[in-house]
């Protein structure tokens, strides 16, 4: 054995044998090393962005903040809204599916930094408690109706991408970005949020009530009763300020006077929006 490799092993040596007593004079390496062996084995780990930071892995969340997993919300998340970071992106993006409505804008470059990913099932408003997706009209929006929606936030801007499937065929709805959470009744969601924000309200001038304040996602279902939209903004949500997706009866007006209405709220789904950090 020459030299270098002695004192190689000598120092390898001693970092184990350092180890090996600091283990068994009680010492927490060896509890540690086995809890973060377990926690990668069985997926406990925390999804690590581009960035680094730690955040829930966007593909374990259902909108009540409970793993989805494998299960069926887990995989109609990752079927409608595309596979996890690193994926998706640009070219996600591109093959969003085809925009159809006003207010409706598709993204060739969304940021690369997913935030938010949230599925679940419409269900109409029960007698105690809140489902966190509910459904006032059981026509247009029927129980059992999924909704997706997937947030991503960078320096420059924010992207909303919404799926839905299960509703009234070929029918036009509208979809914005609300203030408040879902709750009993329709109106509990609050107003349209804006970046800038009307200081007369309900606000239907459209100098604040248009698809570039506010978050549009109107859509018109398929003949399965599936729709997508995706809109691009270039400013991120106040922190709290953003906390749910209403869908509405119609495509969102545009006229002074009306701008921003889009008929009744049919059904709503808590979004947990982050602000940009």
């Amino acid at each position: 054995m020459n030299a270098v490799t002695s004192v190689k092993s000598r120092r390898t040596a001693a970092r184990w044998g350092g180890w090996r007593t600091r283990a068994a004079a009680g010492g927490s390496a060896a509890p540690a090393v086995l809890l973060v062996l377990v926690l990668a084995l069985t997926g406990g780990l925390p999804f690590v962005g581009p960035a680094g930071a730690a955040e829930p892995d966007p593909e374990r969340s259902d909108g009540s903040h409970t793993a989805a997993g494998d299960g069926p919300l887990g995989h109609w998340l990752r079927d409608v809204l595309g596979p996890r970071l690193p994926e998706d992106g640009p070219a996600a993006a591109r093959d969003a599916g085809p925009s159809e409505g006003r207010g409706e804008r598709t993204l060739p470059d969304a940021p690369r930094f997913s935030r938010v990913s949230a599925a679940s099932s419409f269900a109409p408003v029960p007698p105690h408690g809140l489902a966190n997706a509910v459904t006032y009209d059981t026509e247009a929006v029927p129980p059992g109706a999924r909704i997706g929606v997937r947030q991503w936030t960078a320096p420059e801007g924010t992207t909303v991408r919404l799926r839905v499937s299960g509703l009234e065929p070929g029918r036009a709805y509208g979809a914005h970005v609300h203030t408040r959470p879902c709750g009993a009744g329709p109106d509990s969601s609050g107003p349209h949020y804006q970046d800038r924000r009307d200081p007369e309200q309900p606000s239907t001038d459209p100098r604040y009530a248009n698809p570039d304040n506010e978050v549009w996602l109107d859509f018109t279902t398929d003949e399965a009763g599936d729709g997508a939209a995706e809109a691009r903004q270039d400013w991120n949500f106040r922190p709290g300020e953003a906390r749910s997706v209403v869908l509405h009866e119609h495509h969102t007006a545009t006229e002074d006077g009306a701008a921003g209405t889009a008929g009744a709220r049919l059904a709503c789904f808590t979004v947990p929006f982050a602000a940009q950090r």
